[in-house]
């Protein structure tokens, strides 16, 4: 908690939303790769590719979880988070948008 604390407070925000990818791979094997698209406060865009078989739940799952780190990062996500794309709907991948404001 202590480094997490140190590392916010040195850290951008939008560098670390640049590193999910490291994030992703920390959690999930064989579930393809999430990767930072865009990470500006006005257009914030994650893709998860090589995960086709993420079920829609899956998906809310991690929507939640995105906006609850984005939180954490010390940001607040406007009511505008969508997935805008999704393989239960025949795209080719994953992908989650935002816009947020710094506290």
């Amino acid at each position: 908690n202590t480094v997490f604390k140190i590392y916010l407070a040195i850290a951008s925000t939008e560098r670390l939303i640049r590193s999910c990818s490291k994030v992703w791979a920390s959690y999930y094997e064989n579930a393809g790769s999430m990767e930072a698209v865009a990470w500006a406060p006005t257009n914030t865009v994650l893709r998860i590719t090589g995960f086709e078989a993420m079920a829609p739940q899956h998906c809310r799952l991690m929507e939640g979880w995105m906006i609850s780190t984005m939180n954490a990062l010390g940001v607040d996500v406007s009511d505008d988070p969508s997935e805008s794309a999704c393989t239960s709907r025949g795209d080719a991948f994953h992908e989650f948008r935002c816009t947020w404001t710094k506290r």
